[in-house]
């Protein structure tokens, strides 16, 4: 479900992705041609058959059966075409983001080394916190999205809440370090920032039980309404739709 990890993204300020998945395509900057590229009124190749999206050539057309056959034919080898096309961006933008990464860790380098003494390796430590904190977070959530089973809105739900809950654990942890890293006079400062940030995470815990519980007084026909204990790991052939 896309939603779930959407929003784990967003609350953890983290690049969460479907590793099945490749790159989005509509997020190329297409400009005024966005919308032929991806929704064509009456599309040969991609448009589903369906009055809101588009509509195929066969729905307004009066084709032949050797002209239907020759359209499918089409959008057999468009799909082809297009994966390879998805393969070659995704390619292109992990040769993009490793030089970002390396741009930031450069010009943070050159920025630590204006700093002096106690200050200069109070700030590597501050940076090597936040990127084992951030690491730790992607194991975290690699690991449960392999536990639970997102074609169930019930494990959907406690896929959720287990990531807040431990990953709201580790970012706490990382805070309580942070605090003693920074300098005896700015701590007043962060100490405040940590407070929020953890008033924060406790609305936003309070929000998904309330919401969790919602869903399930809304679901019909359902006589179990508590998630499942453990978590039921995916079947290995059912398709997994984040």
């Amino acid at each position: 479900m896309p939603g779930i990890v959407d929003m784990a993204s967003r609350m953890l300020g983290l690049d969460i992705q479907d590793p099945k998945a490749g790159p989005k395509l509509d997020a190329l900057p297409l400009g005024a041609d966005k919308r032929f590229v991806f929704n064509v009124p009456v599309g040969g190749v991609d448009n589903p058959g369906s009055t809101t999206n588009g509509w195929k050539m066969e729905a307004i057309f009066k084709m032949t059966d050797e002209q239907t056959k020759s359209a499918e034919a089409l959008r057999a080898e468009y799909a082809v075409e297009e994966k390879k096309l998805e393969q070659e961006i995704q390619d292109q933008f992990k040769t993009q983001a490793d030089k970002l990464k390396q741009l930031r860790l450069k010009y943070e380098q050159r920025a630590n080394d204006i700093l002096t003494a106690d200050d200069k390796q109070r700030k590597e430590k501050l940076d090597a916190l936040a990127r084992e904190t951030n690491a730790k977070n992607m194991d975290i959530i690699k690991e449960l999205l392999a536990l639970y089973d997102v074609n169930d809105w019930q494990q959907r739900m406690a896929l959720s809440g287990a990531i807040r809950d431990r990953v709201g654990k580790n970012d706490q942890e990382a805070e309580s370090k942070l605090v003693e890293l920074v300098p005896p006079e700015s701590r007043d400062k962060i100490e405040a920032v940590v407070k929020q940030q953890t008033q924060a995470r406790e609305m936003m815990a309070r929000w998904g039980q309330g919401m969790g519980q919602g869903m399930g007084r809304g679901m019909r026909g359902q006589q179990d309404q508590t998630p499942a204990k453990p978590p039921r790991p995916p079947e290995a052939d059912k398709k997994q739709d984040f």
